[in-house]
């Protein structure tokens, strides 16, 4: 379908107004399968931050800000995982020498 691989495209870039963007396109509705961070995830796109989670458009400032305080092998503690986006987030970046 040519909407989602429109998404599959931008996915992997972040830029001002990428949510807006992809919403007009992205199905509302189904199941997909998605790479996070390194790992599968089986999104409902019903579900609102799935959705944005499988455009690549969930939190932005808040990802790259975990990203750049944690190294290798630190310990990561998330409280309120929903469906694990930070976990997998922290699990990438602390590597198997880490914990989450």
């Amino acid at each position: 379908m040519i909407r989602e691989a429109v998404i599959d495209v931008l996915r992997p870039y972040h830029f001002r107004g990428k949510l807006k963007l992809l919403a007009g396109v992205a199905p509302s509705a189904g199941e997909r399968d998605a790479e996070v961070f390194g790992y599968r995830m089986r999104l409902d796109l019903a579900e609102a931050i799935q959705r944005w989670i499988w455009m690549g458009a969930f939190e932005p400032q808040e990802t790259a800000l975990v990203r750049g305080w944690l190294k290798p092998g630190m310990t990561f503690v998330e409280v309120g995982a929903n469906i694990g986006y930070f976990r997998e987030l922290g699990a990438s970046v602390v590597g198997a020498g880490g914990r989450v």
